[in-house]
């Protein structure tokens, strides 16, 4: 019994052969309508006139097209009907082939045109994707000339674009729903940038709804501010590659949006400041690596043993020649007891340097000199690209690998080589568990890694301009920073320098009014500053606690650390690779070394330990057991009072 998909018209009939029908067979079963009570059907309590087509059927049903639209790609491919599947492959051969041939505007539009009237009636289930083709098409070419513009506001105005355009409602839609069949447009041929001749059509838009793009990485600024006479939408939630609005508005609204825009539009400053955060094992060369990027020489001399790095180092780099980059470098301890606390300063604005050294032995002889092998490289490459993915998803990771001058080139080659097989199986890995919605890992190169000997220069000018280059490839180069965040930092970098190194969550709040920062886009600058490593708030609606505030006790929504500086000293004082020295040092005081012990083997912090934990001004740890309590008691009295000592 033939009847018509109530969403799309195209006929179905159960188990036919004639490809212009869907045949599925496995939806509910139709019934016609049968008069009860109040005149109302037995079997869907319906009245008459709510049935379909002249048969009076009770449910109009759906083509598999429309009936699997929401449903999984799995039950897609095992219950929709082979002419449907057919109608689906027509779709995406045309959309592989305008990948491919990239033909002209007019070109693509008439092989669209032509699929849409396919003997096979895919226009029918799929006018919406034919739709979206076309518009992410024309709006994805970058530079048209006047004429071509001219066209394209032929087309919106003679309807050519169908549901992506509503005249009356001055609504241009190009959303993509990548979970649905019928909006589902391939990656190569989503619009990557919304182009700036848009605001040459002449079209008075209201609302432009670009959101659900994972490829949209820019809007421009100029040309839609310059649209505000007409335009209040530009809704550009769920594009996770996009970073202008901030993703905390982008969800909060078109309006909201559009708002942000304009007000960077109005008052903003372009960021030249890039994190730069080196990562990998204890002892790789980080820091070395870092000392000769630094370097006018280009070389570094040797680090000793006992002066590896303690947490994390910060240093400020500005490279010559590099039109005002400045680069904010965390250099992290490799050491395994530093894992837990690094991961607080991990964040998306950054370029990583992924630093491994090169092994003089291979993994049969590894084991007589206690050296790591290869199997052991390849374990670290692939736990550091995973773990950095799992924090900061879509980062940019850069490969440097250091001692080159332990074995020959052809070995350095070799194991380059298996360092880049290992991180090409991590990307296909990761790309088989892919989600859409989250930026994959960008590994530069390829996977290849920069050869360096830092003692003596070789590699580093190279590794240098790579450096450079690659951050100004970054979404963040030159990003627009609002006027009021920009005065925000500077007033927690005043506070920063009265030697306040936290605050309360209503004391910054006044910070935040004080600078200007609307209501809304409170939690944006502070993310904003955090990634930027300003501040650190791991807090989540920054409002205080007010049960944990009634006992007096610490909570991680109501503090705001404004010197990040301060919390790595007080983490180096309590995350360490080096204790030997603790105990070295209190190995006459029997009392003390009881109690390093019990904070070494069960992590309790005892209190009468706390002053030789704590950052010592122009001192190293441990040197002088003597200090002026007094000063400190401020500081001190903080910990003890916020730490919870048995969770130490």
């Amino acid at each position: 019994m033939p009847y018509n998909c109530d969403k799309c018209q195209i006929v179905i009939e159960d188990d036919t052969n004639d490809s212009l029908k869907c045949a599925t067979g496995t939806h509910p079963s139709v019934a016609t309508f049968q008069a009860g009570a109040e005149g109302k059907c037995k079997i869907c309590s319906k009245l008459e006139k709510d049935h379909h087509g002249s048969s009076k059927y009770c449910y109009g049903g759906r083509c598999c097209v429309c009936y699997y639209d929401d449903e999984s790609e799995d039950q897609r491919q095992e219950r929709m009907c082979q002419h449907c599947k057919d109608r689906r492959s027509c779709v995406h051969n045309l959309e592989q082939d305008l990948v491919s041939s990239r033909p002209s505007r007019q070109d693509a539009i008439a092989k669209i045109e032509k699929v849409r009237e396919h003997v096979n009636n895919v226009g029918k289930p799929f006018a919406q994707r034919l739709d979206l083709v076309k518009c992410h098409y024309i709006f994805g070419m970058q530079e048209i000339d006047t004429s071509a513009v001219e066209d394209v506001k032929q087309l919106l105005s003679g309807g050519e674009l169908g549901s992506c355009y509503n005249s009356e409602e001055g609504t241009l839609n190009m959303s993509l729903r990548t979970d649905r069949v019928k909006r589902y447009v391939i990656r190569d041929l989503r619009m990557k940038s919304l182009p700036r001749w848009i605001s040459k059509l002449g079209v008075d838009f209201k609302v432009i709804d670009v959101s659900g793009n994972p490829s949209l990485s820019r809007l421009p600024l100029d040309e839609l501010c310059s649209m505000e006479s007409s335009l209040q939408e530009v809704k550009c939630e769920s594009c996770v590659s996009l970073q202008l609005p901030p993703p905390e508005i982008a969800s909060q609204g078109g309006a909201a949006a559009f708002t942000y825009l304009q007000s960077v539009k109005r008052d903003s400053e372009a960021n030249k400041r890039i994190n730069l955060i080196l990562i990998g094992n204890g002892e790789a060369g980080k820091t070395s690596v870092l000392r000769a990027l630094r370097s006018d020489k280009d070389k570094a001399d040797k680090i000793e043993v006992d002066r590896r790095t303690i947490g994390i180092d910060l240093h400020e780099w500005e490279p010559k020649d590099a039109d005002g980059l400045t680069f904010d470098v965390m250099d992290f301890g490799g050491q395994q007891i530093y894992a837990k606390t690094n991961q607080y300063f991990i964040v998306r604005r950054a370029l990583y340097l992924l630093v491994w050294s090169v092994r003089a032995k291979r993994d049969k002889e590894s084991n007589e000199d206690g050296g790591e092998g290869m199997e052991e490289l390849k374990k670290m490459i692939s736990t550091w690209l995973r773990a950095t993915q799992a924090r900061v998803p879509g980062a940019s990771v850069l490969l440097v690998v250091t001692h080159i001058d332990l074995a020959g080139e052809s070995e350095v080659t070799d194991q380059c080589e298996e360092v880049k097989a290992c991180v090409e199986e991590e990307l296909k890995k990761m790309a088989e568990e892919n989600d859409e919605n989250i930026l994959p890992l960008h590994v530069i190169n390829g996977g290849e890694s920069f050869r360096v000997n830092c003692l003596e220069g070789q590699g580093v000018e190279e590794l240098r301009r790579s450096v450079c280059m690659t951050a100004k490839e970054l979404l963040w180069w030159e990003e627009r920073i609002p006027g009021p965040y920009l005065r925000l930092r500077e007033a927690v970098e005043k506070r920063k320098s009265g030697s306040v190194s936290y605050v309360k969550v209503e004391e910054y709040k006044e910070m935040l009014r004080e600078s200007g920062v609307n209501e809304k886009e409170h939690k944006v600058v502070t993310s904003f500053l955090h990634d930027m490593g300003v501040l650190k708030y791991f807090g989540h609606e920054l409002s205080a606690d007010e049960s944990k505030k009634d006992q007096g006790k610490y909570s991680v929504e109501d503090t705001v650390f404004i010197d990040p500086v301060w919390m790595i000293d007080v983490f180096k004082g309590v995350m360490r690779h080096d204790w030997e020295h603790l105990l070295d040092c209190f190995q006459q005081d029997p009392t003390k070394s009881k109690k390093t012990k019990k904070l070494l083997h069960l992590g309790i912090i005892d209190e009468d330990m706390l002053e030789y934990l704590w950052p010592q001004q122009g001192r190293d740890f441990w040197r002088n057991a003597k200090t002026d309590k007094t000063s400190r008691s401020k500081e001190v009295g903080f910990i003890k009072s916020h730490v919870e000592v048995q969770e130490a």
